[in-house]
C-alpha cells in the first residue's frame, strides 16, 4: 500500500529528461519511437519531401508585409 504517487506522464511512458525516482514506475519506454519519428521528419525536411504541396499553406504577401512591419518596430529594422 502506498500513501500515493505523483506520476509525471513523461516517467509512465519512459521518457523524461531527468532520472525516473525509484518511487515511480515506467510502464513503457517511447523513447525510440520519439526518436525515429524525429529522424524521419528530420530526413524527409532535409530531402525536400515533407511537406507535400498540398499540405503547405502560404501567407498573403499583404499579410507577410504587415508582419514585417510588426516585427521591424518590435524589434528594430534588421527584421526580414
Amino acid at each position: 500500500m502506498s500513501d500515493g504517487i505523483y506520476h509525471i506522464s513523461g516517467d509512465v511512458v519512459g521518457y523524461s529528461a531527468f532520472a525516473i525516482p525509484k518511487n515511480r514506475g515506467a510502464f513503457v519506454n517511447v523513447g525510440p519511437i520519439i526518436e525515429e519519428g524525429l529522424r524521419k521528419y528530420r530526413d524527409e525536411c532535409l530531402s525536400g519531401t515533407y511537406p507535400l504541396a498540398e499540405n503547405t499553406i502560404h501567407m498573403q504577401a499583404d499579410e507577410a508585409e504587415r508582419l514585417k512591419t510588426l516585427l521591424a518596430g518590435r524589434y528594430g529594422n534588421g527584421a526580414t
